[in-house]
């Protein structure tokens, strides 16, 4: 599934950005006669007009109605519109290897990202203030710098924590260095990881990530890590998923009131449960992906047997019940893919694929996009800004060709982006490149 626009080619975007982007919105932008999906959990609107004034929606009002004099007006009939997308687990470090990655993003409709763990912090903090000065084409960005883990990083997008002490350290270290929240990794002792939970809330950082494993044993428990503040849980980390138990209602509760989301990245393991499929390796998006990586992925599929293929299907069969009793448990979901390094995962265009995942596991596909929306925004206190299509908030919004509402898969039917009030269109972004 890909965006309207073939993403092989942005591979020949030309070394800079376009001089227009550098510019601020237009002053007033008009999308006339579109179909309005706000994204709040409201009917379809048909007809609808939006006027945006430079970054921020200031009406919404019926397609009959003027437009303000001088207003650069893009046709919507036929179209459809919802709020611009998130993928809330992605390793900007490692998808950055592939040059157009950021335009990517954009062209699938992803207008923000949380990166969960890349070297240098200050290069993604560049980038997100050169974006914002439309001076490089890209999401917004969220980000924690390095992720924390006990014993010797096993590459550069990892921090070693050796005591509780030092945990203390490093997460002072990355406070200081502005980081927006903290990443832990599973390799963690308990003392090691509550240190990095009370520092964390000392320093007013949020936190995120794993859970401490050691053998395969649990050592924080879900429920114990919301309660001493994590925020989300990544991959179904402390989610029991082989067998199903009345006790999970319990834990299912706790998880709801404590305010925590669940990022199951069920893409990447639909992935590897299919790796050894022919097909998957003709797909075009593989051309953008480096030499090094698409051998990294061949070795992959190389040593997978038929019994681990197997497991790696049973295994993505049980995350998805997981998800399925979450979600009717009323767990808020976030839409995210871990796109970076794991084989056939693509910048952007695999949230359509994720979205896909959550309705095939039982989400409706409004559910579907609200994980990738409102839920995303609510998650990162800016709902007052962004997550849904409403007057006041900011102008990130993604125009489709069909109705998502019928298809989850639609959303992969772009057909152009607007992203801080900025018009991405198809020829802007084959223009322009990372």
């Amino acid at each position: 599934m890909t965006a309207r626009w073939s993403v092989v080619m942005l591979a020949g975007a030309a070394a800079a950005v376009a001089p227009t982007l550098a510019q601020r919105p237009a002053s007033v932008l008009v999308v006339r006669n579109v179909a309005l999906i706000d994204g709040t959990g409201a009917a379809l609107r048909p007809n609808v007009t939006l006027v945006l004034t430079g970054n921020r929606i200031t009406a919404i009002q019926t397609a009959t109605a003027p437009v303000p004099a001088g207003a650069r007006v893009v046709e919507g009939t036929g179209k459809y519109v919802i709020p611009g997308l998130w993928d809330m687990h992605v390793h900007l470090g490692d998808a950055t290897s592939s040059e157009p990655a950021l335009t990517m993003f954009l062209a699938a409709g992803v207008t923000g990202v949380r990166d969960m763990g890349s070297p240098r912090f200050e290069r993604l903090r560049s980038w997100r203030e050169e974006i914002a000065r439309g001076e490089r084409v890209g999401p917004r960005i969220v980000a924690p710098g390095p992720l924390l883990q006990a014993g010797p990083p096993v590459d550069t997008n990892h921090v070693e924590i050796r005591d509780s002490i030092q945990a203390r350290h490093v997460v002072d270290s990355l406070a200081d260095l502005g980081v927006d929240f903290i990443k832990v990794h599973e390799i963690l002792s308990r003392p090691e990881y509550f240190a990095i939970a009370d520092e964390a809330h000392r320093r007013g950082l949020p936190y995120a990530g794993h859970l401490p494993v050691r053998n395969d044993t649990v050592l924080v428990s879900a429920v114990e890590a919301v309660t001493a503040g994590q925020r989300s849980l990544e991959h179904l980390a402390g989610i029991p998923y082989y067998i199903r138990d009345v006790s999970h209602a319990a834990m299912y509760d706790s998880l709801r009131a404590s305010g925590a989301y669940v990022d199951p990245t069920l893409q990447p393991f639909w992935a590897l449960a299919h790796v050894t499929d022919s097909a998957l390796w003709t797909d075009p998006r593989l051309q953008l992906v480096p030499a090094f990586r698409r051998a990294q992925w061949q070795d992959i599929r190389g040593h997978r047997s038929a019994a681990g293929q197997a497991f790696m299907a049973r295994l993505l069969g049980w995350r998805m019940a997981a998800v399925h009793d979450l979600q009717v448990a009323g767990v808020p979901l976030l839409a995210g893919t871990d796109v970076g390094v794991l084989p056939l995962v693509y910048p952007g265009t695999s949230l359509h694929d994720e979205l896909v995942r959550l309705v095939e596991s039982g989400l409706a596909p409004l559910e579907a996009l609200q994980s990738a929306t409102i839920n995303p925004a609510r998650f990162l206190g800016r709902e007052r800004d962004l997550g849904t299509v409403e007057v006041g908030k900011l102008a990130d919004l993604v125009v489709l060709d069909a109705n998502p509402l019928l298809d989850i898969a639609n959303v992969g039917r772009v057909r152009f982006v607007i992203a801080d009030g900025r018009l991405f269109d198809e020829q802007t972004l084959i223009r322009t490149k990372l």
